[in-house]
């Protein structure tokens, strides 16, 4: 591993993986989000993930500021960006084990800035399929993405 101490400051940074509703995974960093998203982009295209669709929302709700005024942005995000990928071995494989799961494709994230913190959001399949005949293959799909997103940041 390259930086050793920026995959360390990851896993211990307060809440790395903290109080996020359970069916959201969430990772933070202290690395800067536009960076963030371009290193999670190639992590997932290298892993044979490939970007289906790109949305820089935050520059699409900031086009909205007048209209909503008050209302804009009292999060007080700075970027806002998201992606939908999908890998066409998965998608068999979840076709295979229950083709309704076909409904969570293609997977999506959001990576946006707070505070001077990125965060990288994305729906936790293992809490979505539950009961399903594909929950094993979802988990298993799950845990590869997370692996994925988390070398991107260690890298």
């Amino acid at each position: 591993m390259k930086h050793w101490w920026l995959a360390l400051l990851i896993v211990l940074w307060p809440g790395s993986v903290g109080a996020a509703p359970a069916g959201v995974l969430r990772l933070q960093t202290p690395l800067q989000a536009d960076a963030v998203y371009d290193r999670i982009y190639k992590a997932l295209e290298a892993a044979r993930f490939w970007v289906v669709h790109e949305a820089n929302l935050g520059e699409r709700m900031a086009g909205n500021a007048d209209q909503w005024g008050a209302d804009y942005n009292r999060s007080r995000l700075g970027t806002v960006r998201a992606l939908a990928f999908g890998n066409l071995e998965w998608t068999n494989a979840i076709a295979n084990a229950d083709p309704d799961l076909l409904a969570l494709y293609p997977l999506h994230l959001t990576v946006f800035e707070r505070d001077g913190t990125s965060y990288i959001v994305l729906p936790r399949l293992s809490v979505m399929v539950k009961g399903s005949p594909g929950e094993g293959r979802a988990m298993e799909l799950e845990a590869e993405v997370r692996r994925i997103l988390e070398r991107a940041l260690t890298d």
